[in-house]
């Protein structure tokens, strides 16, 4: 699986190592270090936040999310549940949202 970014991300990581995770999740492989699925089912079961050890939630969490629109618009529902919203230049949000088409 070739991740984008995995050099720069291990480098906020080692950075900023109580402020971000970066935390792969791969829909169709099992590779080593990353949640293995669709993002969806581990926010709805709990897995991301249990790799993470931390909640996601509106209070503390900050999202960037890319990929298919199908799977972002899964997953902004999901994250409304929670209360958070999406980040835009006239109102601070939760999250930002990277479209691949």
């Amino acid at each position: 699986t070739d991740l984008g970014y995995q050099t720069e991300l291990a480098q906020y990581q080692s950075q900023y190592p109580d402020r971000f995770r970066f935390i792969p999740v791969i829909s169709r492989q099992s590779v080593d270090g990353t949640i293995s699925g669709r993002i969806t089912t581990a926010i709805e079961n709990g897995t991301l936040e249990q790799v993470a050890s931390a909640e996601l939630s509106a209070d503390s969490s900050a999202v960037m999310m890319c990929g298919n629109p199908q799977m972002l618009d899964d997953v902004e529902t999901l994250l409304h549940d929670r209360g958070m919203q999406k980040h835009k230049k006239s109102a601070p949000g939760h999250y930002v949202v990277e479209r691949y088409w």
